[in-house]
């Protein structure tokens, strides 16, 4: 006797009736969650622009703090020099 495979149990099916209205129900939800996802190529634009704001931003904030720190340390050096007092 040959084992029962589960492909088997296909030609068991019986077709049912479909109400009208359901393929265009499907279609709506398919159509909705379409316009509703971004497409991978926005995704990626999206995020490489967040990274690039961020990476601005922290140069930024170095580059401040270099330049704060050099006009400091010439404050001090033009404060102190007492040579021609």
């Amino acid at each position: 006797m040959k084992p029962n495979h589960p492909i088997d149990h296909l030609s068991q099916i019986e077709k049912v009736e479909a109400p009208a209205h359901l393929f265009e129900k499907i279609q709506t939800r398919i159509d909705k969650q379409k316009a509703e996802s971004f497409s991978i190529a926005a995704s990626y634009a999206i995020a490489a622009s967040i990274v690039l704001f961020l990476c601005l931003n922290i140069s930024l904030i170095v580059f401040k703090e270099n330049a704060n720190n050099k006009m400091n340390l010439f404050t001090q050096l033009n404060t102190n020099n007492d040579l021609y007092k």
